[in-house]
């Protein structure tokens, strides 16, 4: 990879990068969570479809969304600055994003990951 920010690329480096990953889809997820408790697969999926329409509902209506061991979801912009705060309204807004904190206990358990070369 050449040197970030440098013009002509300038020295090139190798960087660890994650590969071969694969997607999991909502139903492959759904089966896995159904062979470690007692519910249905189709349950399962029923209610973590139900859930992606519900957190950018609640996420559009300015509320952060705490899912306990998981993190929490919210949103941000980013926008145009003005001189004076009064002039500030929506159409300084550029950008809206989603961002996703993980808990502290996600956090723990991604730290155990082990890399092979």
């Amino acid at each position: 990879m050449a040197q970030p920010g440098t013009k002509g690329g300038g020295e090139y480096k190798y960087y660890p990068r994650m590969h071969k990953r694969t997607k999991m889809n909502l139903r492959e997820v759904s089966e896995i969570i159904s062979r470690r408790c007692t519910l249905h697969s189709a349950d399962i999926l029923a209610t973590l479809t139900a859930f992606a329409e519900v957190i950018p509902e609640l996420l559009l209506h300015n509320n952060s969304v705490e899912l306990g061991d998981l993190g929490t979801f919210s949103l941000h912009v980013k926008g145009a600055g003005a001189i004076k705060m009064e002039d500030v309204n929506k159409t300084h807004i550029k950008e809206v994003k989603m961002a996703f904190l993980p808990s502290t206990f996600v956090k723990k358990k991604l730290s155990l990951a082990k890399f092979t070369k």
